[in-house]
């Protein structure tokens, strides 16, 4: 990961992030991922035999483009979700 010298001062996450090599981000993503922070279907590896291409499109489409929907499809999204619970 990237050298900071002093661990008082205040580093902006891109800062950090922009610091960071290819495979520094690599092992940064696989952390959190086994830190449960990043789904593993967010990933693109080992994803379950029932996800085809078309709906992991589809999910990557609507957790990366949300502030694209409309109040009115935001809201038949989070019904559908909380009807599965």
């Amino acid at each position: 990961m990237p050298d900071f010298e002093n661990d008082n001062i205040s580093i902006d996450v891109d800062e950090y992030l922009m610091s960071c090599s290819t495979r520094e981000m690599k092992e940064l993503i696989e952390w959190l991922r086994e830190e449960g922070e990043i789904p593993l279907v967010s990933t693109g590896d080992q994803e379950p035999e029932w996800i085809n291409a078309d709906w992991r499109e589809s999910l990557l489409k609507l957790m990366h483009k949300k502030h694209l929907l409309t109040v009115e499809e935001e809201n038949l999204i989070l019904k559908i979700s909380g009807r599965l619970v």
